[in-house]
């Protein structure tokens, strides 16, 4: 979920995305790629994701 949140987010789906972060969280609430994007894109709504691994 959370390379979609990031394909989301990239393609100008910001709140869309941060709800796939959750999702991912939700899952998983100890993935902190998850977590670090959520943190991003909360604080940060202009930013662009990276997409890294």
């Amino acid at each position: 979920m959370t390379l979609l949140g990031q394909t989301t987010e990239y393609l100008g789906s910001h709140n869309e995305a941060l709800k796939l972060y959750r999702a991912a969280l939700g899952l998983d609430p100890t993935y902190k790629q998850a977590q670090h994007n959520l943190d991003r894109a909360a604080m940060q709504p202009h930013s662009r994701p990276s997409f890294t691994a």
